[in-house]
């Protein structure tokens, strides 16, 4: 009796020992992730974030407390949101407007693709500057993008498991195909709206967009962190 009493002490022993050096293992991957990628790595993320240099998804360094600075004092600060409040205003006008016209004609109306376009017209003109027509060419980039990006953002890569070996099977998948494809009609987008807001010659509107306010910020690099074109485009996100 002794003997078996012995025996099941030394196994749970031995078992705790395991539980307690898995955890201990477990625990030292998970901090060296951490000090690699922040809180928790996802390589769509960490790709069309250009870097994780966005507000949303960067981890906690100099870099990220001037950009959170920036944020509160400058792109959302209340002076800011208030300058927007007539653009809001048009958009919602306009919306309400498709929905009295769809009721004088007795029709539905499509309450998901009318608050999107609301959504993305007010974010164009805020962030962007353009106001673009609703069945226009360039609306439809722009969603295709959206979509497309937003697509990236939600996906589950096989690396971000699986580190070594992930990336075969991300690229087996075509799934680094498709982050890719993503990300350069982003980039080319962005590019495009950065290019413009750099032209000389470019008629500057009454309203400054958010792109207008960071090529401002990264011409007077006010911040202890270098402030780069790639870092307006991923803040702008």
């Amino acid at each position: 009796m002794e003997d078996a009493i012995i025996g099941v002490v030394t196994i749970a022993a031995v078992l705790l020992f395991f539980l307690f050096q898995r955890t201990k293992t477990k625990r030292a991957s998970q901090d060296a992730r951490r000090q690699l990628f922040g809180p928790a790595f996802h390589r769509g993320q960490e790709f069309m974030s250009y870097g994780r240099r966005d507000m949303a998804f960067h981890h906690y360094t100099p870099y990220y407390r001037d950009i959170r600075k920036m944020g509160m004092n400058h792109l959302f600060s209340p002076t800011r949101v208030a300058t927007f409040k007539h653009v809001r205003e048009e958009e919602a006008r306009r919306m309400m407007d498709k929905v009295g016209m769809a009721a004088d004609n007795s029709k539905a109306v499509d309450i998901s693709e009318l608050m999107l376009t609301f959504t993305n017209s007010v974010v164009c003109r805020q962030a962007f500057g353009k106001k673009y027509n609703e069945d226009g060419e360039e609306m439809k980039r722009f969603i295709k993008i959206l979509y497309g990006s937003q697509s990236v953002f939600g996906k589950i890569f096989f690396s971000d498991f699986f580190p070594f070996t992930g990336y075969v099977l991300d690229d087996l998948t075509r799934l680094t195909a498709y982050m890719k494809e993503c990300f350069e009609r982003q980039d080319t987008y962005l590019q495009e709206i950065v290019d413009e807001t750099l032209d000389p010659n470019r008629v500057k509107p009454e309203t400054e967009s958010m792109i207008d306010l960071l090529m401002e910020i990264y011409r007077d690099q006010p911040f202890a962190s270098k402030f780069t074109l790639e870092n307006v485009k991923a803040v702008v996100l």
